[in-house]
Protein backbone atom coordinates (compact mmCIF):
# COMPACT_ATOMS: atom_id res chain seq x y z
CA UNK A 1 0.00 0.00 0.00
CA UNK A 2 1.15 3.32 -1.00
CA UNK A 3 2.13 6.22 2.17
CA UNK A 4 -0.14 8.56 2.58
CA UNK A 5 0.64 11.69 1.96
CA UNK A 6 2.23 13.77 4.74
CA UNK A 7 -0.12 17.31 5.65
CA UNK A 8 0.49 19.45 8.43
CA UNK A 9 -2.92 19.67 10.57
CA UNK A 10 -4.31 22.93 8.77
CA UNK A 11 -3.86 21.45 5.80
CA UNK A 12 -5.74 18.23 6.70
CA UNK A 13 -8.69 20.56 8.17
CA UNK A 14 -9.04 21.75 4.78
CA UNK A 15 -9.86 18.24 2.97
CA UNK A 16 -13.04 17.57 1.85
CA UNK A 17 -15.41 15.04 4.35
CA UNK A 18 -15.57 13.03 1.23
CA UNK A 19 -11.67 13.15 1.03
CA UNK A 20 -11.53 12.07 4.75
CA UNK A 21 -13.42 9.33 4.11
CA UNK A 22 -12.35 7.93 0.83
CA UNK A 23 -8.57 7.67 2.32
CA UNK A 24 -10.18 5.59 5.16
CA UNK A 25 -11.89 3.58 3.14
CA UNK A 26 -9.00 2.93 0.70
CA UNK A 27 -6.47 2.40 3.26
CA UNK A 28 -8.84 -0.68 4.78
CA UNK A 29 -8.29 -1.69 1.68
CA UNK A 30 -12.05 -1.34 -0.12
CA UNK A 31 -10.93 -0.91 -3.96
CA UNK A 32 -14.07 1.09 -4.96
CA UNK A 33 -12.47 3.78 -2.49
CA UNK A 34 -9.04 3.30 -3.79
CA UNK A 35 -10.35 3.65 -7.22
CA UNK A 36 -12.45 7.19 -6.13
CA UNK A 37 -9.11 8.18 -3.90
CA UNK A 38 -6.91 7.98 -7.27
CA UNK A 39 -9.32 9.91 -9.11
CA UNK A 40 -9.49 12.67 -7.19
CA UNK A 41 -5.72 12.26 -7.35
CA UNK A 42 -6.13 12.66 -11.04
CA UNK A 43 -8.90 15.43 -11.37
CA UNK A 44 -7.08 17.46 -8.68
CA UNK A 45 -10.87 17.47 -6.61
CA UNK A 46 -10.68 17.96 -3.42
CA UNK A 47 -6.58 17.57 -2.99
CA UNK A 48 -3.76 19.13 -5.01
CA UNK A 49 -3.87 16.85 -8.60
CA UNK A 50 -0.61 14.28 -8.27
CA UNK A 51 -0.57 11.82 -10.71
CA UNK A 52 1.78 9.50 -9.22
CA UNK A 53 -0.79 9.26 -6.43
CA UNK A 54 -3.41 8.37 -8.22
CA UNK A 55 -1.22 5.67 -10.19
CA UNK A 56 -0.73 4.48 -7.16
CA UNK A 57 -4.66 3.79 -5.68
CA UNK A 58 -5.50 3.02 -9.55
CA UNK A 59 -2.98 0.28 -9.21
CA UNK A 60 -4.07 -0.95 -5.83
CA UNK A 61 -7.35 -1.36 -6.61
CA UNK A 62 -6.99 -2.54 -10.56
CA UNK A 63 -5.34 -5.59 -8.76
CA UNK A 64 -8.06 -6.28 -7.06
CA UNK A 65 -9.85 -6.89 -10.64
CA UNK A 66 -12.17 -3.61 -10.52
CA UNK A 67 -12.56 -2.68 -13.97
CA UNK A 68 -12.92 1.10 -14.16
CA UNK A 69 -9.17 1.26 -12.19
CA UNK A 70 -7.88 -1.16 -14.89
CA UNK A 71 -9.24 1.08 -17.52
CA UNK A 72 -7.52 3.98 -15.82
CA UNK A 73 -4.59 2.43 -15.11
CA UNK A 74 -4.37 1.81 -18.95
CA UNK A 75 -5.05 5.34 -19.75
CA UNK A 76 -2.22 6.67 -17.34
CA UNK A 77 0.27 4.02 -18.78
CA UNK A 78 -0.97 5.21 -22.19
CA UNK A 79 -0.67 8.67 -22.10
CA UNK A 80 2.63 8.94 -19.83
CA UNK A 81 0.97 10.26 -16.90
CA UNK A 82 2.43 9.70 -12.88
CA UNK A 83 4.08 6.65 -14.68
CA UNK A 84 6.54 5.98 -17.76
CA UNK A 85 4.46 5.77 -21.04
CA UNK A 86 4.19 1.92 -21.86
CA UNK A 87 1.65 0.85 -24.41
CA UNK A 88 2.16 -3.04 -23.58
CA UNK A 89 1.12 -2.33 -20.32
CA UNK A 90 -1.78 0.21 -21.39
CA UNK A 91 -3.11 -3.07 -23.39
CA UNK A 92 -2.32 -5.17 -20.33
CA UNK A 93 -4.41 -3.25 -18.16
CA UNK A 94 -7.30 -2.61 -21.16
CA UNK A 95 -7.74 -6.40 -21.85
CA UNK A 96 -8.39 -7.12 -18.19
CA UNK A 97 -11.09 -4.34 -18.03
CA UNK A 98 -12.34 -5.17 -21.88
CA UNK A 99 -12.52 -9.03 -21.02
CA UNK A 100 -14.94 -7.77 -18.22
CA UNK A 101 -17.05 -6.52 -20.69
CA UNK A 102 -16.09 -2.65 -19.86
CA UNK A 103 -16.74 -0.94 -22.76
CA UNK A 104 -14.49 2.03 -22.67
CA UNK A 105 -11.74 -0.12 -22.07
CA UNK A 106 -13.02 -2.48 -25.49
CA UNK A 107 -12.77 0.35 -27.46
CA UNK A 108 -9.54 1.79 -26.57
CA UNK A 109 -7.77 -2.05 -26.85
CA UNK A 110 -9.70 -2.26 -30.28
CA UNK A 111 -7.69 1.39 -30.82
CA UNK A 112 -4.67 0.13 -29.60
CA UNK A 113 -4.59 -3.39 -32.34
CA UNK A 114 -5.42 -0.34 -34.75
CA UNK A 115 -2.64 1.87 -34.59
CA UNK A 116 -0.06 -1.45 -33.33
CA UNK A 117 0.85 0.25 -30.45
CA UNK A 118 1.83 -1.96 -27.06
CA UNK A 119 0.47 -4.83 -29.52
CA UNK A 120 1.17 -6.05 -33.04
CA UNK A 121 -1.43 -4.22 -35.44
CA UNK A 122 -4.52 -6.58 -35.91
CA UNK A 123 -7.39 -4.97 -38.27
CA UNK A 124 -9.67 -8.56 -37.01
CA UNK A 125 -8.70 -7.61 -33.75
CA UNK A 126 -9.91 -4.34 -33.51
CA UNK A 127 -12.90 -5.18 -35.43
CA UNK A 128 -14.05 -7.35 -32.82
CA UNK A 129 -13.41 -5.21 -29.94
CA UNK A 130 -14.81 -2.07 -31.37
CA UNK A 131 -17.87 -4.19 -32.18
CA UNK A 132 -18.16 -5.38 -28.19
CA UNK A 133 -17.77 -1.64 -27.33
CA UNK A 134 -20.44 -0.79 -30.53
CA UNK A 135 -22.91 -3.05 -29.22
CA UNK A 136 -23.14 -1.82 -25.53
CA UNK A 137 -23.32 1.94 -27.04
CA UNK A 138 -19.98 3.43 -27.33
CA UNK A 139 -20.69 6.09 -29.97
CA UNK A 140 -16.78 6.26 -30.85
CA UNK A 141 -16.60 2.79 -31.44
CA UNK A 142 -19.92 2.57 -33.39
CA UNK A 143 -18.45 5.75 -35.62
CA UNK A 144 -15.05 3.74 -36.03
CA UNK A 145 -17.16 0.57 -37.17
CA UNK A 146 -18.89 2.71 -39.70
CA UNK A 147 -15.61 3.98 -41.15
CA UNK A 148 -14.59 0.42 -41.38
CA UNK A 149 -17.65 -1.08 -43.34
CA UNK A 150 -17.22 2.09 -45.66
CA UNK A 151 -13.82 1.78 -46.88
CA UNK A 152 -14.02 -2.12 -46.41
CA UNK A 153 -10.79 -2.18 -43.92
CA UNK A 154 -11.42 -5.70 -42.55
CA UNK A 155 -14.71 -6.56 -43.61
CA UNK A 156 -16.65 -6.44 -46.85
CA UNK A 157 -17.58 -2.72 -47.76
CA UNK A 158 -20.97 -2.01 -47.29
CA UNK A 159 -22.66 1.34 -46.70
CA UNK A 160 -25.72 -0.17 -45.27
CA UNK A 161 -23.89 -1.15 -42.57
CA UNK A 162 -21.63 2.21 -42.86
CA UNK A 163 -24.77 4.03 -42.80
CA UNK A 164 -26.68 2.48 -40.03
CA UNK A 165 -23.74 2.59 -37.95
CA UNK A 166 -22.99 6.04 -37.94
CA UNK A 167 -26.73 6.87 -37.38
CA UNK A 168 -26.61 5.09 -34.10
CA UNK A 169 -23.73 7.31 -32.94
CA UNK A 170 -25.29 10.24 -34.33
CA UNK A 171 -28.64 9.70 -32.69
CA UNK A 172 -26.19 9.84 -29.62
CA UNK A 173 -25.34 13.21 -30.18
CA UNK A 174 -21.53 12.32 -31.54
CA UNK A 175 -20.71 14.83 -33.66
CA UNK A 176 -18.61 13.26 -36.31
CA UNK A 177 -21.14 10.70 -37.17
CA UNK A 178 -23.43 13.28 -37.61
CA UNK A 179 -20.94 15.21 -40.11
CA UNK A 180 -20.83 11.32 -41.82
CA UNK A 181 -24.62 11.51 -42.12
CA UNK A 182 -24.75 15.05 -43.30
CA UNK A 183 -22.39 14.22 -46.17
CA UNK A 184 -24.69 11.16 -47.21
CA UNK A 185 -28.18 13.09 -47.13
CA UNK A 186 -29.51 15.99 -48.89
CA UNK A 187 -31.87 18.37 -48.61
CA UNK A 188 -32.95 19.56 -44.91
CA UNK A 189 -32.02 15.98 -43.67
CA UNK A 190 -28.43 17.01 -44.62
CA UNK A 191 -28.81 20.28 -43.09
CA UNK A 192 -30.67 19.41 -40.06
CA UNK A 193 -27.01 16.72 -39.54
CA UNK A 194 -25.28 19.78 -40.19
CA UNK A 195 -26.84 21.49 -37.61
CA UNK A 196 -26.46 19.54 -34.75
CA UNK A 197 -22.65 17.96 -35.27
CA UNK A 198 -22.07 22.48 -36.11
CA UNK A 199 -24.00 23.14 -32.52
CA UNK A 200 -21.59 20.92 -30.65
CA UNK A 201 -18.81 23.06 -32.08
CA UNK A 202 -17.53 20.55 -34.70
CA UNK A 203 -15.67 22.37 -37.27
CA UNK A 204 -16.16 20.81 -40.50
CA UNK A 205 -19.89 20.80 -39.95
CA UNK A 206 -19.33 24.79 -39.10
CA UNK A 207 -17.49 25.17 -42.52
CA UNK A 208 -20.09 23.07 -44.18
CA UNK A 209 -23.57 24.95 -43.08
CA UNK A 210 -21.50 28.07 -43.49
CA UNK A 211 -21.54 27.45 -47.13
CA UNK A 212 -24.97 26.21 -47.50
CA UNK A 213 -26.07 29.54 -46.23
CA UNK A 214 -23.83 31.43 -48.52
CA UNK A 215 -24.94 29.66 -51.32
CA UNK A 216 -28.31 29.58 -50.24
CA UNK A 217 -28.57 25.99 -50.25
CA UNK A 218 -31.33 24.01 -48.90
CA UNK A 219 -31.42 26.93 -46.29
CA UNK A 220 -32.69 30.92 -46.93
CA UNK A 221 -29.17 32.68 -48.51
CA UNK A 222 -27.89 34.64 -45.43
CA UNK A 223 -24.49 36.00 -45.73
CA UNK A 224 -24.51 36.60 -41.72
CA UNK A 225 -25.10 33.65 -40.89
CA UNK A 226 -22.13 31.88 -43.19
CA UNK A 227 -19.90 34.30 -41.49
CA UNK A 228 -21.02 33.44 -38.43
CA UNK A 229 -20.07 30.19 -38.70
CA UNK A 230 -17.00 30.48 -41.09
CA UNK A 231 -16.14 32.64 -37.25
CA UNK A 232 -17.14 29.18 -35.32
CA UNK A 233 -14.69 27.41 -37.49
CA UNK A 234 -11.32 29.14 -37.25
CA UNK A 235 -11.89 28.90 -33.35
CA UNK A 236 -11.58 25.27 -33.76
CA UNK A 237 -8.46 23.78 -35.68
CA UNK A 238 -9.04 20.77 -37.27
CA UNK A 239 -6.23 17.41 -36.77
CA UNK A 240 -7.57 15.31 -39.35
CA UNK A 241 -10.61 13.69 -37.65
CA UNK A 242 -13.05 13.62 -39.66
CA UNK A 243 -13.28 14.90 -43.64
CA UNK A 244 -12.50 18.11 -44.64
CA UNK A 245 -15.46 20.72 -45.62
CA UNK A 246 -14.96 20.05 -49.43
CA UNK A 247 -15.77 16.89 -49.33
CA UNK A 248 -19.68 17.96 -48.64
CA UNK A 249 -20.02 20.94 -50.59
CA UNK A 250 -17.23 21.41 -53.56
CA UNK A 251 -16.31 25.64 -53.67
CA UNK A 252 -18.11 26.36 -57.04
CA UNK A 253 -15.76 28.08 -59.92
CA UNK A 254 -16.79 31.29 -59.28
CA UNK A 255 -16.85 31.53 -55.58
CA UNK A 256 -19.16 34.45 -53.35
CA UNK A 257 -17.17 37.29 -52.19
CA UNK A 258 -18.29 35.77 -48.53
CA UNK A 259 -17.36 32.18 -49.51
CA UNK A 260 -13.82 33.33 -51.01
CA UNK A 261 -13.46 35.31 -47.51
CA UNK A 262 -14.59 32.35 -45.75
CA UNK A 263 -12.19 29.97 -47.54
CA UNK A 264 -8.95 32.04 -46.80
CA UNK A 265 -9.94 32.43 -43.35
CA UNK A 266 -9.82 29.04 -42.82
CA UNK A 267 -7.08 28.11 -44.69
CA UNK A 268 -4.55 27.62 -42.28
CA UNK A 269 -7.83 25.31 -40.56
CA UNK A 270 -7.75 23.06 -43.13
CA UNK A 271 -5.18 20.25 -44.52
CA UNK A 272 -6.90 19.93 -48.08
CA UNK A 273 -6.31 16.05 -48.41
CA UNK A 274 -9.06 13.11 -48.10
CA UNK A 275 -8.04 10.97 -45.10
CA UNK A 276 -9.36 7.86 -43.50
CA UNK A 277 -9.46 8.86 -39.64
CA UNK A 278 -11.45 7.45 -36.33
CA UNK A 279 -12.85 8.94 -33.88
CA UNK A 280 -10.27 9.84 -31.36
CA UNK A 281 -11.56 7.93 -28.02
CA UNK A 282 -13.39 10.87 -25.68
CA UNK A 283 -12.89 10.94 -22.18
CA UNK A 284 -14.78 9.01 -19.13
CA UNK A 285 -12.14 9.42 -16.53
CA UNK A 286 -9.13 10.84 -18.74
CA UNK A 287 -9.42 9.01 -22.11
CA UNK A 288 -6.30 9.13 -24.12
CA UNK A 289 -6.75 10.89 -27.38
CA UNK A 290 -5.76 9.18 -30.28
CA UNK A 291 -6.55 8.77 -34.22
CA UNK A 292 -7.05 5.89 -36.42
CA UNK A 293 -4.20 4.49 -38.79
CA UNK A 294 -3.57 6.05 -42.21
Amino acid sequence: MPDAPTHSGDAEGRHTAEYLRLKGQAERGVPAAQHSLGFMYASGQGVPRNDEMAVAWYRMAAASGLELAQYNLGVMYQKGQGVAQDYGQAAYWYRRAAEQGYAPAQYNLGWLYAKGQGVPSDVGQALHWFSQAAEQGEPGAQHNLGMMYETGKGVPQDFSMAAGWYRRAAEQGYARSQFSLALRSHGEAAVDWFRQAAEQGYAPAQFNLGLRYDKGQDVPQDSARAVLWCRATKRWRWTGSGAPPSRATPAPRTPSACATSMARACSRTWRRRRTGTARRPRRACHRPSTTWPS
